[in-house]
Protein backbone atom coordinates (compact mmCIF):
# COMPACT_ATOMS: atom_id res chain seq x y z
CA UNK A 1 0.00 0.00 0.00
CA UNK A 2 3.07 2.41 1.16
CA UNK A 3 4.63 1.58 -2.39
CA UNK A 4 1.43 2.29 -4.09
CA UNK A 5 0.90 5.93 -2.81
CA UNK A 6 4.56 6.44 -2.84
CA UNK A 7 4.56 5.85 -7.17
CA UNK A 8 1.25 7.32 -7.07
CA UNK A 9 2.94 10.49 -5.22
CA UNK A 10 5.95 10.36 -7.55
CA UNK A 11 3.31 10.47 -10.35
CA UNK A 12 1.23 13.44 -9.66
CA UNK A 13 4.87 15.61 -8.48
CA UNK A 14 6.21 14.83 -12.22
CA UNK A 15 3.17 15.93 -13.90
CA UNK A 16 2.93 18.93 -11.61
CA UNK A 17 6.38 19.63 -12.16
CA UNK A 18 5.78 19.42 -16.49
CA UNK A 19 2.47 21.42 -15.91
CA UNK A 20 4.05 24.13 -13.92
CA UNK A 21 7.38 23.97 -16.35
CA UNK A 22 5.37 24.47 -19.44
CA UNK A 23 2.96 26.97 -18.03
CA UNK A 24 5.83 29.06 -16.93
CA UNK A 25 7.29 29.13 -20.62
CA UNK A 26 3.21 29.56 -21.64
CA UNK A 27 2.93 32.78 -19.76
CA UNK A 28 6.25 34.18 -21.27
CA UNK A 29 6.02 33.75 -24.60
CA UNK A 30 7.23 36.75 -27.09
CA UNK A 31 4.98 38.86 -29.85
CA UNK A 32 6.00 38.67 -33.00
CA UNK A 33 4.88 40.41 -36.01
CA UNK A 34 4.03 39.76 -39.28
CA UNK A 35 7.35 40.17 -40.55
CA UNK A 36 7.93 36.90 -38.66
CA UNK A 37 4.81 34.77 -38.88
CA UNK A 38 5.27 34.98 -42.22
CA UNK A 39 8.28 34.24 -43.13
CA UNK A 40 9.85 32.34 -39.89
CA UNK A 41 7.02 29.28 -40.61
CA UNK A 42 7.95 26.31 -42.45
CA UNK A 43 4.54 25.46 -43.49
CA UNK A 44 1.32 27.92 -43.84
CA UNK A 45 -1.80 26.15 -44.79
CA UNK A 46 -5.62 25.98 -44.81
CA UNK A 47 -6.99 22.96 -43.28
CA UNK A 48 -9.75 21.17 -41.71
CA UNK A 49 -9.02 19.41 -38.05
CA UNK A 50 -9.93 15.79 -38.55
CA UNK A 51 -8.83 14.07 -35.44
CA UNK A 52 -7.66 15.18 -32.18
CA UNK A 53 -6.32 12.20 -30.16
CA UNK A 54 -4.65 12.61 -26.85
CA UNK A 55 -1.50 9.74 -25.60
CA UNK A 56 0.61 9.88 -22.37
CA UNK A 57 4.35 8.67 -22.89
CA UNK A 58 6.51 6.78 -20.08
CA UNK A 59 7.58 10.11 -18.46
CA UNK A 60 4.20 11.17 -17.62
CA UNK A 61 4.22 14.01 -20.27
CA UNK A 62 0.80 14.12 -22.20
CA UNK A 63 0.95 15.25 -26.21
CA UNK A 64 -1.62 15.70 -28.29
CA UNK A 65 -2.12 14.40 -31.82
CA UNK A 66 -4.15 16.61 -34.19
CA UNK A 67 -4.74 15.37 -38.04
CA UNK A 68 -5.74 17.87 -40.08
CA UNK A 69 -6.63 17.91 -43.88
CA UNK A 70 -4.48 20.00 -45.81
CA UNK A 71 -6.71 22.18 -48.13
CA UNK A 72 -4.39 24.74 -49.54
CA UNK A 73 -0.87 25.55 -48.89
CA UNK A 74 0.44 29.23 -48.74
CA UNK A 75 4.03 28.31 -47.76
CA UNK A 76 5.46 25.13 -47.80
CA UNK A 77 6.11 21.30 -49.35
CA UNK A 78 3.19 19.83 -48.20
CA UNK A 79 0.55 19.19 -50.69
CA UNK A 80 -2.90 19.92 -50.66
CA UNK A 81 -4.91 16.98 -50.42
CA UNK A 82 -2.72 14.95 -47.87
CA UNK A 83 -3.04 14.70 -43.83
CA UNK A 84 -0.63 15.92 -41.68
CA UNK A 85 -0.62 15.66 -38.30
CA UNK A 86 0.84 17.91 -35.64
CA UNK A 87 1.94 17.24 -31.93
CA UNK A 88 0.67 19.63 -29.42
CA UNK A 89 2.04 19.72 -25.75
CA UNK A 90 -1.28 19.02 -23.38
CA UNK A 91 -4.04 17.71 -22.97
CA UNK A 92 -6.05 14.66 -21.02
CA UNK A 93 -5.61 11.12 -21.18
CA UNK A 94 -7.77 8.63 -18.69
CA UNK A 95 -9.06 12.02 -16.11
CA UNK A 96 -5.43 13.17 -16.25
CA UNK A 97 -5.59 16.69 -17.40
CA UNK A 98 -2.02 18.36 -18.48
CA UNK A 99 -2.72 22.14 -18.98
CA UNK A 100 0.36 24.15 -20.97
CA UNK A 101 -1.26 27.60 -21.94
CA UNK A 102 -1.43 25.81 -25.58
CA UNK A 103 -5.04 26.23 -27.03
CA UNK A 104 -5.07 23.22 -29.00
CA UNK A 105 -7.42 22.93 -32.47
CA UNK A 106 -10.61 21.33 -32.38
CA UNK A 107 -12.29 18.53 -34.28
CA UNK A 108 -13.69 19.83 -37.19
CA UNK A 109 -12.79 23.06 -36.87
CA UNK A 110 -11.09 25.24 -39.91
CA UNK A 111 -8.29 27.44 -39.64
CA UNK A 112 -4.83 28.98 -41.04
CA UNK A 113 -2.16 27.69 -39.43
CA UNK A 114 1.66 29.33 -39.38
CA UNK A 115 3.79 26.10 -38.68
CA UNK A 116 7.05 26.67 -37.46
CA UNK A 117 8.30 23.25 -37.54
CA UNK A 118 6.40 20.07 -38.92
CA UNK A 119 8.50 17.76 -37.03
CA UNK A 120 7.71 16.82 -33.35
CA UNK A 121 9.69 18.79 -30.49
CA UNK A 122 7.80 22.11 -29.61
CA UNK A 123 5.46 22.29 -26.74
CA UNK A 124 3.40 24.40 -29.43
CA UNK A 125 4.65 23.84 -33.00
CA UNK A 126 2.50 26.91 -34.48
CA UNK A 127 4.79 29.97 -34.70
CA UNK A 128 4.01 32.26 -31.78
CA UNK A 129 1.50 29.85 -30.39
CA UNK A 130 -1.52 31.85 -30.57
CA UNK A 131 -0.35 34.32 -32.98
CA UNK A 132 0.26 31.58 -35.54
CA UNK A 133 -3.74 29.92 -35.37
CA UNK A 134 -6.23 31.84 -37.24
CA UNK A 135 -9.91 30.64 -37.40
CA UNK A 136 -12.65 30.40 -40.46
CA UNK A 137 -16.10 31.20 -39.59
CA UNK A 138 -18.98 29.31 -41.45
CA UNK A 139 -19.28 32.63 -43.37
CA UNK A 140 -15.92 32.53 -44.14
CA UNK A 141 -13.91 35.12 -42.42
CA UNK A 142 -11.14 34.70 -40.62
CA UNK A 143 -10.73 35.36 -36.59
CA UNK A 144 -7.87 35.09 -34.49
CA UNK A 145 -7.57 31.78 -32.45
CA UNK A 146 -9.16 34.20 -29.41
CA UNK A 147 -11.89 34.96 -31.47
CA UNK A 148 -11.38 38.41 -32.34
CA UNK A 149 -12.38 39.32 -36.29
CA UNK A 150 -9.67 40.20 -38.78
CA UNK A 151 -9.27 43.15 -40.43
CA UNK A 152 -6.65 43.81 -42.15
CA UNK A 153 -2.74 42.38 -42.62
CA UNK A 154 0.17 44.62 -42.90
CA UNK A 155 3.44 44.42 -42.40
CA UNK A 156 5.48 44.67 -39.45
CA UNK A 157 8.41 43.61 -37.70
CA UNK A 158 8.96 43.00 -33.91
CA UNK A 159 11.80 41.35 -33.90
CA UNK A 160 14.37 42.32 -30.81
CA UNK A 161 10.98 44.46 -29.34
CA UNK A 162 10.79 41.83 -26.23
CA UNK A 163 7.51 42.52 -25.82
CA UNK A 164 5.14 39.78 -24.50
CA UNK A 165 2.46 38.17 -26.64
CA UNK A 166 -1.49 39.33 -26.38
CA UNK A 167 -2.48 36.65 -28.12
CA UNK A 168 -2.21 38.46 -31.91
CA UNK A 169 0.74 39.34 -33.83
CA UNK A 170 1.39 42.75 -34.33
CA UNK A 171 0.38 44.05 -37.71
CA UNK A 172 -3.05 42.11 -37.40
CA UNK A 173 -5.62 44.67 -37.53
CA UNK A 174 -8.20 43.17 -35.52
CA UNK A 175 -11.71 45.15 -34.01
CA UNK A 176 -10.46 46.17 -30.92
CA UNK A 177 -9.17 49.65 -30.39
CA UNK A 178 -5.49 49.96 -30.70
CA UNK A 179 -3.22 50.95 -28.01
CA UNK A 180 -0.58 53.68 -28.36
CA UNK A 181 1.89 52.75 -31.10
CA UNK A 182 0.57 50.00 -32.28
CA UNK A 183 -1.50 48.62 -35.41
CA UNK A 184 -3.57 46.48 -33.91
CA UNK A 185 -6.15 48.22 -35.53
CA UNK A 186 -10.14 48.84 -35.34
CA UNK A 187 -12.66 49.90 -37.83
CA UNK A 188 -15.89 52.03 -37.40
CA UNK A 189 -18.08 49.00 -38.74
CA UNK A 190 -16.06 45.96 -38.26
CA UNK A 191 -18.61 43.41 -40.01
CA UNK A 192 -18.21 45.32 -43.14
CA UNK A 193 -14.55 45.00 -42.73
CA UNK A 194 -13.81 41.89 -41.95
CA UNK A 195 -11.55 39.81 -44.06
CA UNK A 196 -12.18 36.94 -46.06
CA UNK A 197 -10.58 33.44 -46.37
CA UNK A 198 -9.14 34.47 -49.88
CA UNK A 199 -8.64 38.30 -48.75
CA UNK A 200 -6.55 36.91 -45.97
CA UNK A 201 -4.44 34.67 -47.70
CA UNK A 202 -3.62 36.80 -50.44
CA UNK A 203 -2.46 39.28 -48.06
CA UNK A 204 -0.21 36.81 -46.39
CA UNK A 205 1.24 35.87 -49.75
CA UNK A 206 2.00 39.31 -50.50
CA UNK A 207 4.42 39.94 -47.49
CA UNK A 208 6.24 36.54 -48.19
CA UNK A 209 9.70 37.21 -49.29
Amino acid sequence: MKKAFRNGLKFILATLSVAFSLQATAATIIRIGTEELVNLSELIFEGVVLSVTAEQNTNNTIYTYVSFSVEDVIVGTVEAGETLTLRFTGGEVNGIRLETGVRIPEIDERGIYFVERVSPGLINPLLGWEQGHFLVTRAGYVITGNRQPVLGVVRQSLLGAQQLSTGVAGGIQTGLIPSSGDTTGSSDDTADSRLSVTEFKQKIRELRK
